[in-house]
């Protein structure tokens, strides 16, 4: 039993940091532009609690003295990563996510030598890894790097289909984005629209990872507008018609569309709605993005993202929003997602202020802090070193992974912890007060006794 609560105790001091690293991990390079298109980047991390719900003002302190002896270190590139942890700079364990094939795989290391995966049945849930907040990130990034590849896409539509153009004056404005010149309408059919999508996905910049993008299968008739300005611009587009993502889920797709991209400057502003026939069914999107290059070289991100879901007469709104500049080498930003849960207003807020003393270099502070209808239910403070490369990059020299149930697996982790209790009860006294907190001094110092004999 106490070896037990001991291993459990300090894995639940794990989770908790590996979910302030999983707010941080897929999304942090993009935002920072590193300059680092293929190579990888590598990362350190100290955590430290501010405020935990389950936890006093003294056992947080306690907690703390414990988390002061774990770090974290890895890397992360476009494809894979990695994340170490480590007891005073001695390496625990090791997780990876490795992409082959096209699939995603979880390893557990609990050495060099060693990996584990659990065999597909079983699921890799049981891995104290946590990546919502990541997923949701990434899910930002993948239409952050795809709006380009759109907009190419339909600018090359009416030489395309030059037979098909209906073109126009047009004379309206469109505060900070231009004034209009004319517009073209182009009404496709499904089968010329499905194959324009084929043949010019084919194209698109390997950054663009939308995946329903290019998924989509159109039916019927197509309608777009395109509206330019004087010199050319391609200034607003009008999208109606019907397409699906999934064979027997049709919707009625209308898209609304402004962009400018000029002197420095890119901004959109977009609506999309995706009912069904039956109107059970929805994915709406609200979406705004800016971002400015000023003379002085000083850089501005805004980013937010308003989803409205509907299924199972199920209603699901979320807002995500992501705000960073960057000014002589000072990069600060905000990252919030909230959702509403139960009545219940909950938000992830993940602030970053990081210096760069030398090129494709930086380091600083992270906060991350979840509310539930503004009031503050947890907070971590972390201190965070990025640089480009990776130390201990993913090479084929590792061993391949061995598939195990989870029989096996159990006894894999459960022996992991054993080591990992060990090594922990070498740490000093003082720092061990979160775990020893309400055993017994006999059953104490009879584990003590039993490791040091």
């Amino acid at each position: 039993m106490m070896k037990k609560r001991l291993c459990l105790c300090f894995l639940m001091c794990l989770v908790l940091v590996f979910q302030a690293y999983g707010s941080l991990a897929s999304g942090i390079t993009d935002f920072l532009d590193l300059g680092l298109k293929e190579e990888p980047v590598s990362f350190s991390l100290q955590a430290e609690a501010v405020k935990l719900p389950q936890f006093d003002e003294n056992r947080t302190r306690q907690l703390n003295g414990l988390l002061k002896h774990v770090g974290f270190q890895g890397f992360i590139s476009e494809k894979d990563a990695e994340i170490t942890v480590t007891l005073d700079d001695e390496a625990l364990f090791s997780i990876l996510s490795l992409e082959q094939k096209g699939r995603k795989q979880t390893i557990l290391a609990p050495d060099p030598e060693h990996h584990y995966i659990l065999r597909e049945e079983t699921g890799a849930g049981m891995i104290p890894f946590s990546t919502g907040e990541a997923e949701e990130i990434e899910k930002n990034l993948d239409i952050y790097h795809s709006i380009d590849a759109v907009v190419s896409l339909l600018e090359k539509m009416p030489d395309t289909f030059p037979e098909k153009v209906s073109k126009s004056k047009c004379t309206e404005k469109y505060r900070d984005y231009g004034s209009a010149a004319y517009k073209i309408v182009l009404k496709l059919t499904e089968e010329e629209m499905n194959q324009y999508l084929q043949v010019s996905s084919d194209g698109l910049p390997e950054n663009c990872r939308d995946r329903r993008l290019l998924n989509l299968h159109f039916s019927g008739r197509q309608g777009f507008t395109l509206v330019y300005t004087e010199d050319n611009r391609l200034l607003r587009i009008s999208y109606s018609g019907k397409a699906a993502w999934e064979e027997e889920d049709l919707r009625e797709i209308r898209l609304e569309w402004k962009t400018v991209r000029k002197d420095g400057t890119a901004r959109d502003e977009l609506q999309l709605k995706t009912p069904n026939e039956k109107r059970t069914r929805r994915d709406n999107l609200i979406l705004r993005f800016s971002r400015e290059t000023g003379e002085d070289g000083t850089e501005q991100f805004s980013w937010r993202r308003e989803t409205d879901q509907l299924e199972n007469r199920v209603r699901t709104q979320a807002v995500f929003t992501a705000d960073f500049s960057l000014r002589e080498g000072k990069l600060e930003g905000t990252i919030v997602h909230s959702g509403l849960d139960n009545n219940l207003k909950n938000v992830r807020e993940t602030t970053i202020a990081l210096s760069s003393q030398k090129e494709n270099s930086w380091s600083g502070t992270l906060e991350i802090i979840s509310k539930k209808d503004k009031i503050e239910a947890e907070h971590f403070r972390c201190l965070l070193a990025l640089s480009a490369g990776a130390s201990a990059q993913v090479s084929a020299i590792q061993p391949e992974p061995a598939a195990v149930d989870t029989k096996e697996f159990v006894r894999i982790t459960e022996n992991l912890y054993s080591e990992i209790l060990r090594k922990l009860m070498n740490l000093p006294a003082e720092d061990l007060s979160f775990i020893r907190e309400g055993i017994p001094d006999e059953l104490w110092n009879a584990t003590v006794n039993q490791r040091d004999e």
